[in-house]
């Protein structure tokens, strides 16, 4: 068959594999059982199916009938969580399954999410699952949901939520208006709790009546921040060309697509949505088709609620309308504010999104303080009918004026709250959250008339673009070529961003110091001054250390933080011992990031246990640093403990899946402790991520070997090569191993014929080693090419002296049959000086064969039966049996070769054609292997003749 037709062939495979997941709920590694070369492939095409689903779902989410009852599962196999008894299904979503269960130690019911995908879920999945519990835990809010707890079982991540036992909103409104005021309540609740989330750095991107849980007391709970824009990098979870949320209730920007900015608008826009569905009894736009309602939502103006229900008040309408404006800028600048006016429409006061006149203000607070304004009703009739002209002219003047001055007021608070807010964000390293925020702000530029808040806002969007480049520094560093992980392009980089920010070589070190100290990126400064320093010390450019760490020691004096910025600090394990013991008791705690420095330093100078103690701690103050996990990983690893060093690595993919060096890691760390399929996975993401990072190409070619995965083996050999023309020797080499095991994988099999093709397929680029050309000489015999193994079996003994061939293998390979006298006495020679006074069981067994082959039986008997004395086992002794019923045959004692020939036949043949693991069979090699099988074909074969033979030359 063609290499195109083959390809077409797994492709029809894999598409079926797909199918079957699909229709069974079945997962990758269930279908792929019987054809593990394509778990791969499969996962990756189920990670594309998923994607389309999930999109699917946002488009036409299912039809939710009463309340959150259990659903009936699709099969009874419910999952096994230690510590949790799993009830029963609740609900199955496009990210994720949740479960009922009971909290065993705690025993109280609980809700449980797991995502869909299995063990070997992509870094894309697990991240997104983190995400949402991550997003959940950090709100601790009496309006959303609480997540209890997050961990891992059998390698699936799960995490535990508070169970609400009730219904959603949806289910509850069943196309019902509500009361007007009732409705503003809700929302407004509603609104408290998505303010805690935006000021968290929190979009939820998906509030819907669906979202919103009801507990028994009626109290609303917000739910599935499945799709929530989180802490800045996680754009990168967003896969592109898909709109993210559910059309009804989508913001225009939202629904236009991944061009449109989103910002914390879109919830804002979201609560509207409900509000007026809780006020008409359906949401604003609903088309016959997702894609009519998107058109709706982007093209169309919202019919006002009092058109479908005529008792909704013309201020809740106002409100609902705002919330509903296309333009962004438009509607409430905060979920806060949107709160705050529900809240003064319930108290009777005027709102905030309609100023009312005068006369309206009058009538309010008549309504408010009927007593009152009866008192003076009379006297003020009289004084309004004369004054009533210019009352009214009075009131178009002030309307304007107060609308103008209103307008630039809120515009003026909202590029100061979003100053602040970005700032505050980009403290806590949420860039691409900060930067929303800042462009929602250019949009109130204009309307506020305001040079210096125009200034302010230019300032923080230059030092927030400042403070991004050095942490991507950070972030990004080390690089990785294809000898394996690279400083200096961090160096220089440091070095670009210190001279842009007056820093630079020329500066006067005092200079230098104050610009740090007055920077309102200070903090962010003096980390990236540290890290510079330790880029420096990475690569030994010493003199590279000296300024960064003086600049940050005038620009920060500490007792402690100067000691740990004396570049001399670095190279004495001592000093760091004791900055570390005593950093507990400063008065100043020192930052994470130089806690972490400190503990990568001593884990290089051989502390690891020291360092092992202080990245923990490190990882105790901030368990999301990627550094902190990344280097607690590296120090696991370097201290033999590779099970606790991947733990920390995956959490080190999970925040930062674009970074190739992490996934190389976890790769290594996975092979150690036998995960070899995960193992797989995790590098061949590093060589996606960086196609020159030659380690983990060799890593991935290694691994797949090991797996048997022979053809993704070859494959990633010829990609390797095409991304790093310059290594091609090295990688033709890996082909040639390939290759080879491909043969000897073949020949574990007892697929002889199958295993001396592919063995001649190395013979262009054979290895020059005794180990491939015994093989290469047995499995000949095997098919039963004896001129082709007498071919090899010279060559090894012509190439054993210049060449070095071990010698013990030449004179195997020699007598694996009867071969000429002075083929054997070369064998002697060659292997005389490894086997001469050696006791070993495999000495005595070849010193043994080579007097078998020389006529001398008798005197080759005993070396056999010491042999087996020496090591008894059955896989060790099975050639020395074989042996024997060669021998004795040759003496003419029948009985005796009889008796060891059926031991050693009643051994192998338990085994059928292949060969036994090294799990059932410790030590047995495949030379021991396929010498077994060519002895007993002559062993068969002499026994089946019935004579004793001679001295046993032969050609």
């Amino acid at each position: 068959m063609s290499d195109e037709g083959s390809m077409e062939d797994g492709q029809v495979l894999v598409r079926r594999l797909l199918r079957e997941m699909i229709e069974t709920g079945r997962t990758a590694e269930d279908v792929c059982r019987d054809h593990p070369a394509l778990l791969i492939d499969v996962r990756r095409e189920w990670e594309r199916v998923r994607v389309v689903e999930d999109h699917i779902e946002a488009l036409f989410p299912p039809e939710m009938r009463g309340g959150r009852e259990a659903l009936a599962p699709e099969d009874d196999a419910l999952p096994r969580i230690p510590g949790y008894e799993i009830e029963s299904l609740l609900g199955r979503g496009g990210m994720g399954v949740v479960y009922r269960a009971r909290h065993v130690s705690l025993d109280r019911t609980v809700a449980i999410k797991i995502p869909l995908a299995g063990a070997l879920a992509t870094a894309t999945e697990r991240q997104r699952h983190r995400r949402e519990a991550r997003a959940v835990a950090a709100l601790k809010h009496p309006n959303i949901i609480t997540v209890y707890d997050v961990g891992e079982f059998e390698g699936r991540p799960y995490f535990t939520m508070e169970f609400i036992e009730g219904q959603h909103l949806g289910a509850f409104l069943a196309s019902t208006p509500q009361p007007a005021r009732e409705a503003a309540a809700l929302v407004a609740t509603l609104a408290d709790a998505v303010h805690r989330a935006h000021q968290a750095g929190i979009i939820h991107r998906d509030l819907k009546p669906a979202n919103v849980l009801l507990a028994p007391d009626g109290t609303p709970k917000i739910t599935d921040f499945g799709l929530s824009r989180h802490v800045g990098g996680d754009a990168t979870l967003t896969v592109s060309g898909f709109q993210f949320g559910t059309p009804s209730y989508m913001a225009p920007e939202q629904a236009s697509g991944p061009s449109g900015v989103q910002s914390s608008s879109v919830d804002t826009y979201a609560l509207g949505s409900i509000l007026y569905e809780m006020l008409t009894g359906r949401p604003p736009f609903r088309g016959e088709s997702a894609v009519e309602t998107v058109r709706q939502v982007l093209e169309e103006e919202p019919a006002p609620p009092s058109r479908l229900n005529p008792r909704v008040p013309r201020d809740l309408e106002t409100i609902c309308l705002t919330c509903l404006r296309k333009e962004a800028q438009r509607r409430y600048p905060s979920a806060d504010a949107l709160a705050q006016d529900l809240r003064r429409f319930l108290g009777g006061e005027p709102i905030q999104a309609r100023p009312v006149g005068s006369l309206e203000r009058l009538y309010r607070w008549g309504r408010r303080h009927p007593a009152r304004a009866t008192l003076v009703g009379g006297g003020a009739c009289a004084l309004v009918a004369a004054l009533g002209v210019a009352f009214w002219m009075l009131h178009i003047q002030n309307a304007r004026a107060g609308e103008v001055a209103l307008r630039e007021g809120r515009a003026r608070q909202a590029i100061e709250t979003a100053v602040s807010l970005a700032n505050d964000l980009r403290r806590s390293g949420r860039w691409v959250e900060a930067r929303h925020v800042l462009d929602d702000a250019r949009a109130y530029v204009t309307e506020a008339n305001s040079d210096d808040l125009a200034r302010g806002l230019a300032d923080a969007d230059e030092y927030l673009t400042a403070a991004q480049e050095l942490d991507e520094i950070r972030r990004r560093y080390p690089d990785c070529n294809e000898h394996g992980f690279d400083y200096r392009p961090a160096a220089e980089a440091y070095a670009r961003s210190f001279t842009r920010l007056g820093l630079g070589e020329g500066v006067p070190l005092e200079t230098a110091a104050r610009a740090v100290d007055e920077s309102p990126i200070r903090e962010q400064i003096l980390i990236a001054l540290d890290n510079a320093a330790f880029v420096a010390r990475a690569f030994n450019h010493l003199s590279g250390m000296d300024r960064p760490l003086a600049i940050a020691r005038t620009a920060d004096p500490d007792p402690w933080r100067d000691r740990f910025r004396q570049p001399a600090a670095w190279f004495d394990r001592d000093t760091l011992v004791a900055l570390c013991d005593e950093a507990g008791s400063s008065p100043r705690p020192p930052p994470a990031h130089q806690i972490v420095i400190a503990g990568v330093l001593l884990s290089g100078l051989g502390a690891s246990d020291k360092a092992i103690e202080i990245l923990r701690h490190a990882h105790e103050l901030d368990p999301v640093d990627f550094w902190v996990n990344l280097e607690l990983g590296n120090a696991l690893a370097l201290a033999g403990r590779p099970a606790d060093a991947a733990q920390y690595f995956r959490a080190a993919v999970t925040i930062q899946p674009q970074n190739s060096g992490p996934w190389a890691s976890l790769g290594i760390q996975l092979d150690r402790i036998g995960s070899r399929e995960e193992a797989i996975v995790a590098v061949r993401n590093a060589t996606e991520l960086n196609p020159r990072l030659v380690p983990a190409w060799r890593n991935h070619i290694a691994y797949l070997r090991s797996a048997g995965w022979f053809d993704e083996a070859e494959a990633a050999v010829s990609r390797a090569i095409e991304e790093n023309p310059a290594q091609r020797d090295h990688f033709d080499q890996l082909r040639v191993s390939v290759c080879w095991d491909r043969a000897r994988h073949s020949a574990t099999s007892g697929e002889w014929l199958r295993a001396l093709n592919e063995y001649r397929s190395v013979l262009p680029n054979g290895p020059d080693d005794a180990e491939f050309w015994f093989e290469l000489a047995a499995v000949g015999l095997l098919v039963g090419e004896r001129d082709a193994y007498q071919r090899t079996r010279d060559s090894m003994l012509e190439w054993a002296r210049p060449t070095a061939l071990r010698g013990f293998l030449v004179a195997r390979a020699v007598t694996l049959t009867p071969a000429p006298a002075e083929r054997v006495e070369a064998a002697v020679a060659s292997s005389d000086a490894e086997l001469r006074g050696s006791s070993t069981f495999w000495s005595l067994r070849q010193q043994g064969a080579l007097l078998c082959r020389a006529g001398r039986h008798a005197e080759a008997v005993s070396l056999f039966e010491k042999s087996i004395a020496s090591n008894p086992s059955a896989g060790r002794a099975v050639l020395s049996w074989l042996w024997l019923t060669i021998a004795y045959h040759h003496l003419g004692r029948g009985e005796d070769a009889a008796r060891w020939h059926a031991t050693a036949v009643a051994w192998l043949d338990a085994f059928g054609d292949g060969m036994p693991d090294s799990a059932s069979v410790p030590g047995l090699h495949l030379h021991d292997w396929l010498e077994a099988q060519v002895l007993r074909q002559e062993a068969d074969a002499l026994l089946s003749a019935g004579k004793p033979g001679g001295g046993g030359a032969s050609r």
